[in-house]
């Protein structure tokens, strides 16, 4: 289930940039973002990255549970 809803968020990105108070012609880049492990630098996946032409990045965890997700998620 939460994977098929990363997808429903990934394919609605339009709406999240809106809920965001990001503009169409602001975005540069969007989608998930995934950067493999190296010898000096650990690897990463992000569900959503949004860069902004200000060069903001909008880093998108999308997570689905029937109940409220608590703020010991962002670590």
């Amino acid at each position: 289930m939460g994977l098929q809803f990363e997808n429903l968020v990934c394919n609605n990105a339009t709406s999240l940039c809106r809920t965001l108070g990001l503009s169409e012609d602001e975005v540069v880049w969007s989608g998930p973002y995934f950067q493999a492990p190296a010898a000096r630098r650990k690897g990463c996946q992000i569900d959503y990255l949004i860069q902004s032409k200000y060069r903001v990045l909008y880093i998108c965890e999308v997570k689905f549970s029937e109940r409220e997700v608590p703020y010991s998620v962002i670590k």
